[in-house]
């Protein structure tokens, strides 16, 4: 951990110490769980600009982790005129809401009144997506140099990618080449934006396929809203996306790492549990509900193996055993979480932080010499959860790359 970071957290600990101290374990637990879930009280706003039938719908659905029939979906396949900002959230990240703006230069919505119709301020967006399927349209480019005079980030995102490429390989099955036909269009787009005068970079236009975030410049999409998030929100955007990369979790693990020292005071007060055969108890559904949350957050939960399985037409159980994950297995219950703990909790080192805070800690808590165990079991459970996810990123990837060649 670096210098800046560990003596902030060791100077977070002793304020925590203090209010167990001066106003009891209520208020200790409290305040530790205001602190961890600060990202929750922020929203990311991301408008969504384009005509009908641009693909709009099935990227937000695609972002959010959802499928048209999920709670929060953006409706799919409808040709009908967006009359409001109409807003979608995935309900278990509401935290990360995607506005899909109503056409610009109809009758309904012209230009010279646009803004004043649709009532809403644009500094209250985040991120502009500002989406096609073929060429931008002449109202898109009037869009994109207005929020540019207005200094906020946009992005512009061409769907339907995969039908270009099939086209392509059935018109030139012998020359065919998919990188020679993504770098064409990316630059078949930069120069009709150049024209425009709309000043920008490839590095800002992304060619994607909705319904697979695997290929072409998805994840690329999903890293640059994280590495350009406002900073007081970037760590909302990380912890509310519900589809991973592998630079997504790197982030995600980055914040879960700094959650671990913290959550950890919480699992030495409470309902302790004696662990089996190791001589000190903890508040063990503290861990097993941040165990739980780390797998949820690295997409390795039931829920979304389940997805995967769905869509690669495997059952999940044969799924989780041809990707030797062993995560679900620990999640089955409180009890055999308990006993997992029990038999991996191997007495390390103990790491300047936690030599620092345990006096601390210790001087205030009973049961603060349960606190090493406890961020070691964090850590631990947090590792085995990172490494199943990268495993599976990486071999699922592969799978469905085989299932559309």
């Amino acid at each position: 951990m670096e210098v800046g970071k560990e003596e902030s957290l060791i100077s977070d600990i002793r304020e925590y110490a203090k209010t167990f101290t001066e106003n009891g374990v209520s208020s200790f637990q409290n305040k530790i769980e205001q602190n961890l879930n600060v990202w929750k009280e922020k929203k990311l706003n991301i408008a969504v600009v384009g005509d009908s039938g641009a693909g709009k719908s099935s990227l937000i659905n695609a972002i959010l982790g959802l499928t048209a029939e999920d709670e929060g979906a953006a409706p799919v396949g409808s040709m009908e005129t967006t009359m409001t900002i109409e807003k979608y959230v995935n309900p278990l990240h509401p935290n990360l809401v995607f506005s899909d703006m109503p056409g610009i230069g109809t009758p309904n919505f012209p230009r010279d009144s646009y803004f004043a119709k649709i009532g809403q301020d644009l500094t209250e967006f985040d991120f502009f997506l500002i989406v096609c399927s073929g060429r931008f349209k002449e109202n898109d480019l009037w869009f994109a140099n207005i929020i540019h005079s207005q200094r906020k980030e946009f992005y512009f995102v061409r769907t339907h990618t995969d039908e270009d490429v099939l086209s392509n390989k059935h018109d030139f099955p012998q020359t065919h080449n998919q990188e020679t036909l993504l770098a064409l269009l990316k630059n078949r787009l930069f120069d009709e934006l150049n024209r425009a005068q709309i000043a920008t970079n490839q590095d800002h236009i992304f060619l994607v396929d909705n319904y697979d975030p695997t290929k072409y410049d998805f994840e690329k999409l999903l890293d640059t809203l994280v590495v350009n998030a406002p900073s007081i929100k970037k760590d909302t955007l990380i912890l509310s996306l519900a589809i991973t990369t592998n630079n997504l979790i790197d982030e995600k693990v980055k914040v879960l790492k700094d959650r671990v020292y913290i959550k950890a005071l919480l699992a030495c007060v409470g309902s302790l549990v004696p662990l089996p055969g190791v001589g000190v108890a903890v508040e063990a559904s503290v861990l097993y509900q941040e165990y739980q949350f780390y797998r949820e957050q690295l997409s390795i939960d039931d829920k979304s193996m389940q997805n995967i399985s769905e869509r690669l037409d495997v059952s999940k159980e044969n799924l989780e055993k041809k990707l030797n994950m062993k995560s679900h297995m620990v999640s089955v219950s409180l009890q055999a979480f308990v006993k997992f703990l029990s038999v991996h909790v191997a007495s390390e080192g103990i790491e300047n932080v936690v030599k620092a805070a345990l006096p601390i800690i210790s001087s205030v808590l009973a049961a603060g010499v349960s606190y090493p165990l406890c961020v070691h079991s964090l850590k631990n459970l947090l590792a085995m959860c990172e490494k199943e996810a990268r495993a599976a990123h990486y071999d699922v990837e592969i799978m469905f790359l085989k299932q559309h060649q």
